[in-house]
């Protein structure tokens, strides 16, 4: 996977997405849902990765308590723009956790992101 995240532990402040810059991870959840259910022109490579990485997520939510992960992923398939969208983000992220563990389970989607457990 060409996913490839080097970020200090000490500064697990989001996701790293290059040049020292971060989002947050239920920001990077959003993107993957875009980039699997709408962004058709895009690399084919690119949309695999971010279909098993969005796996990964809503699997480890689900896990973590969250049961509206179906309607989370209708909703971005829809490509909607809502607060009720970006509320059902942030509720499958905390199910997760932290942000660490956020990483973690993208770590185990397949994604290099320099976590040590």
């Amino acid at each position: 996977m060409a996913v490839n995240f080097q970020p200090a532990i000490s500064k697990l402040v989001g996701v790293p997405v290059g040049g020292g810059e971060y989002i947050h991870p239920a920001t990077f959840l959003l993107m993957c849902g875009y980039l699997v259910h709408v962004a058709a022109k895009a690399d084919a490579g690119a949309r695999a990765d971010a279909k098993q990485l969005l796996d990964g997520i809503l699997a480890a939510a689900r896990t973590g308590g969250f049961s509206r992960a179906d309607l989370l992923e209708t909703l971005m398939s829809r490509n909607e723009k809502t607060d009720r969208l970006r509320r059902l983000a942030q509720a499958a992220v905390e199910a997760i956790g932290n942000t660490t563990a956020f990483l973690l389970v993208l770590r185990a989607a397949g994604a290099d992101v320099g976590v040590d457990q």
